[in-house]
């Protein structure tokens, strides 16, 4: 499992048994960012 390092991404939900990988089904973690919290990122 990789590790989120950055601190501005909000974990947003599993999708269980998603990708198949080394004979077994895994989970996929899915995270997310809004552009105006983006480090620079500027509302349009």
């Amino acid at each position: 499992m990789r590790k989120n390092t950055t601190r501005s991404f909000v974990r947003e939900g599993v999708l269980r048994s998603a990708v198949w990988r080394g004979g077994q089904w895994r989970d996929s973690v899915l995270y997310s960012m809004l552009r105006a919290e983006r480090p620079g990122g500027a509302p349009m």
